[in-house]
């Protein structure tokens, strides 16, 4: 019996060991050139091969833009430089296939002739060319909202470069109806899940869950209370919005951004194809705390903003935008502040109203765009001056200095939403905002 326990001992070991071995050389042979081995171990890797759906189209696509860059650099490999016959002093680029004549074959020779310009040549004109204007920048149409602005990056206390915020302190300004987003769908991971659960907005629909993705969006079948469980694509036609926000990137931390990048791009054309009239908003991807960071670098506000800046270069400004949640919940160095969240990455539920308000004033803000004919009047002089024709003058006849007689600046902050008139809002639907539950704690991820 001893013997027969050490014999299956032994060959439990050597399975593992075998495992361990294969593991080892697919993460080099397999995962690394993909740039998708980090934070995984060598002995999940078969396993991971075998089940994980989502590191296997991660993959795949991590080949395809492998093979796409593969073809690009032939294709460079192929480019020659040549001198035309008459040359001007620039190399001129031709596209030439690279054949290689047999060693028996001569090559022609394609040395061009000398040619001898006659005494009274006319000199060639080298006066340089007139230069030519750029057109003009159109701006897009009055009917068409312009991208909001953005808050500019800055370097935290690690010397990374983040998205700083003003750490929860928020006060909207102008915001959008609830109603506003009857015709939405909020498309996301377990944080806009958490939207749903805790401040849902009018009458919305979510399809979101834990652990989506931008590699699993188009293939996970999910539901809502007003439509039963199917795929993205199934539902975009089948229903019509008017508004599409999407939040997703948390759960890619770890992926290659190229990967990351395309298949939000896949998205977005999608969803553009199916719902072509929709406004479609890009949220940025909420920060994590210095907790959630100690858990893996991907989590920190630098490759946060990396990222964040991938998905920004996505919106057109005309019918696909991007707004920037960092700027509201992202303390002086990029990291979300402890108190909002028990596992560095959720907010507790009591914070999800503060998000939807900084949603409703985001899209004013995008409705409404700030231009210069928002500068408010200026004051009206202060009792004791008096004015005239040529000048402001003080009690003592002197001019008054540069900076008091300038009139007052707008303020530029994200809260203002802009001037210009206020759009007519639909009638105010159902709030989602007063629903019970708000006060307490989402656990969980």
């Amino acid at each position: 019996m001893k013997l027969h326990y050490t014999a299956l001992g032994a060959s439990i070991v050597l399975s593992l060991a075998a495992i361990a071995a294969v593991g080892i050389y697919q993460k080099d042979s397999v995962l690394r050139p993909l740039e998708l081995d980090e934070g995984i171990d060598a002995v999940k890797v078969p396993f991971l091969l075998a089940a994980d759906d989502e590191l296997k189209l991660q993959v795949k696509i991590a080949r395809e833009i492998r093979a796409e860059e593969l073809l690009e650099k032939d294709e460079t490999d192929s480019m020659v430089t040549v001198k035309p016959p008459l040359s001007s002093g620039h190399e001129h680029t031709e596209f030439i296939p690279n054949t290689t004549p047999p060693d028996s074959a001569t090559p022609p020779d394609t040395t061009p002739p000398e040619t001898t310009p006659p005494d009274d040549a006319t000199p060639p004109d080298t006066t340089p060319p007139e230069t030519i204007e750029p057109p003009e920048t159109t701006d897009p149409p009055e009917d068409l909202p312009a991208q909001p602005p953005v808050s500019p990056p800055v370097v935290n206390s690690s010397g990374k470069t983040v998205t700083a915020g003003a750490g929860g302190n928020f006060e909207p300004g102008e915001m959008v109806d609830e109603s506003w987003f009857d015709d939405a769908l909020f498309i996301g991971d377990s944080r806009t899940d958490g939207l749903r659960l805790y401040s849902r907005i009018g009458k919305a629909d979510y399809f979101c869950s834990t652990g989506l993705s931008v590699f699993t969006v188009l293939t996970k079948e999910l539901s809502d209370k007003n439509f039963s469980e199917q795929k993205l694509e199934t539902l975009l036609e089948s229903r019509t919005y008017g508004k599409i926000l999407i939040g997703l990137g948390i759960n890619e931390c770890g992926s290659s951004l190229k990967a990351f990048t395309k298949s939000y791009s896949t998205l977005i054309e999608t969803v553009r194809a199916k719902q072509p009239d929709a406004l479609i908003i890009l949220q940025s991807i909420m920060t994590c705390s210095p907790k959630k960071e100690a858990q893996g670098s991907n989590f920190g506000p630098a490759n946060l903003y990396t990222r964040n800046e991938a998905i920004r270069g996505l919106a057109d400004g005309v019918h696909v935008f991007y707004i920037d949640v960092n700027t509201v919940f992202a303390d002086e160095n990029g990291y979300l502040p402890s108190g909002f969240s028990s596992d560095g990455c959720h907010l507790y539920a009591k914070y999800y109203p503060l998000w939807v308000e900084w949603i409703r004033s985001a899209v004013y803000d995008i409705l409404n765009p700030r231009s210069v004919s928002d500068t408010p009047e200026p004051l009206p002089p202060e009792e004791g001056t008096e004015t005239s024709d040529d000048q402001t003058q003080t009690e003592d006849g002197t001019p008054p200095s540069e900076e008091t007689s300038q009139p007052p600046q707008p303020d530029d902050g994200a809260a203002s939403g802009g001037g210009g008139t206020e759009p007519v809002q639909p009638e105010i639907g159902d709030s989602g905002l007063n629903q019970p539950g708000a006060d307490r704690e989402q656990n969980g991820t």
